[in-house]
């Protein structure tokens, strides 16, 4: 019964709303503000008089859910209407001077906020000029006035802010839209190189290894044997170019990082490492990376992280911080596959969980053998990578 209930509602939304995620349930609260509109309608000695003023209120809801649905110049008409809805039913209650602060509220879906602002002091205006007429109290009047003018300003500014939000993503997915075609015409640039010159190799050595055996001549077979090894090498180049091809790098995934933080608001900070690493080097830290910032991101409650680099004599040092809530610490399959990928490039992993999560990797610079040291972890709080933390 309740999920059928919350199902209708959620279907009442959706018909009454804009899917908008910058709407969210806050037209709903902003009615409370025709509760004094209500209240002074129950009290009215005059059945006749309450009757007249409660049939602004299903004109004022059908005006009021239709606003949200328009943008620009189309919204005018609805604030003119409830403008009037205000005008016209004053002199019966004086609480319906709050319709011009309805109508204020819809002056931040205007196309520019120059045209906000005039309709809003326009709607002002009016209000001031109805409670006049109407011998509203001063006191009353200029705090309606002050209202209209204060919801107008914070829903024109929130309007604006949304409009440069929407600008600032259709940057992004443009900047990825690019970065992705640059991705893509490098990979055919590269696998035009790789492939190009060794395909015509293997044509021609067919060719001859053909008109060989056509002879019965016995080179024909080393011919064969060639093409079979630059057959396999190639194979062997394309298999390490797509896995390169995969591995977005250390500074693919910090700048991911910093749009998923961005989006979390969490706060990151970083520091590249200095020198160039070898591939297979920095495919395991940008993996490390990767799930660390997906433990941020998904349990850690953090509001700070920070990653930092730093060189020793013969090894580099990643430290990746953050000021989580700590939980115990449950090993999962992630930090595994972690494990197994570090002690193939002779890497070392230590977890310190006070005060959130620290975690340290040394990296040997020169070439070393695969490691066999543990994983470490020390403390009684934090979320280490590939952890499962209890919520």
């Amino acid at each position: 019964m309740v999920a059928w209930f919350v199902r209708r509602i959620k279907e009442l939304d959706r018909r009454l709303l804009p899917d908008d995620p910058c709407i969210g349930w806050l037209p709903y609260l902003w009615l409370m503000y025709l509760l004094g509109y209500v209240v002074q309608i129950y009290y009215d000695p005059s059945p006749r008089q309450q009757w007249l003023s409660a049939l602004a209120i299903p004109i004022f809801l059908v005006l009021y859910f239709r606003g949200y649905w328009l943008r620009g110049r189309k919204v005018l008409p609805i604030i003119a209407a409830i403008s009037v809805l205000g005008i016209v039913f004053l002199p019966l209650q004086s609480t319906a001077i709050m319709f011009f602060i309805y109508a204020a509220s819809f002056c931040g879906q205007m196309a520019s906020t120059r045209q906000a602002v005039g309709v809003m002091l326009t709607v002002t205006g009016v209000s001031v000029i109805a409670a006049l007429y109407q011998g509203i109290h001063p006191i009353f009047m200029a705090y309606t006035a002050m209202m209209t003018l204060l919801i107008g300003v914070i829903n024109t500014y929130q309007a604006h802010v949304n409009r440069k939000n929407a600008q600032l993503r259709l940057s992004q997915d443009e900047v990825r839209q690019l970065a992705a075609m640059a991705e893509r015409e490098r990979i055919s640039r590269d696998l035009h190189d790789l492939l190009g010159h060794t395909l015509s190799v293997i044509t021609l050595k067919s060719e001859l290894a053909g008109k060989l055996l056509s002879r019965g001549d016995a080179r024909a077979l080393e011919e064969i044997s060639d093409v079979e090894r630059i057959s396999r090498e190639t194979l062997q180049e394309v298999r390490d170019a797509v896995v390169g091809f995969r591995e977005a790098g250390l500074r693919g995934e910090l700048a991911n990082a910093r749009l998923a933080f961005d989006a979390m608001d969490i706060q990151f900070h970083y520091v590249l490492p200095d020198e160039q690493l070898a591939s297979e080097q920095e495919a395991v830290l940008a993996l490390v990376v990767r799930e660390a910032i997906t433990n941020v991101v998904r349990h850690s409650g953090a509001d700070v992280c920070r990653i930092s680099f730093t060189h020793t004599t013969d090894a580099l040092r990643l430290l990746i911080q953050d000021n989580g809530r700590g939980g115990s610490i449950r090993e999962g399959s992630g930090i595994s596959g972690m494990r197994t990928r570090l002690a193939e490039v002779g890497a070392s992993l230590a977890i310190e969980t006070t005060d959130g999560l620290s975690l340290r990797i040394e990296l040997p610079l020169g070439p070393q053998e695969p490691s066999k040291t543990p994983v470490s972890c020390s403390g009684e709080n934090g979320l280490a990578l590939g952890l499962e933390r209890p919520t």
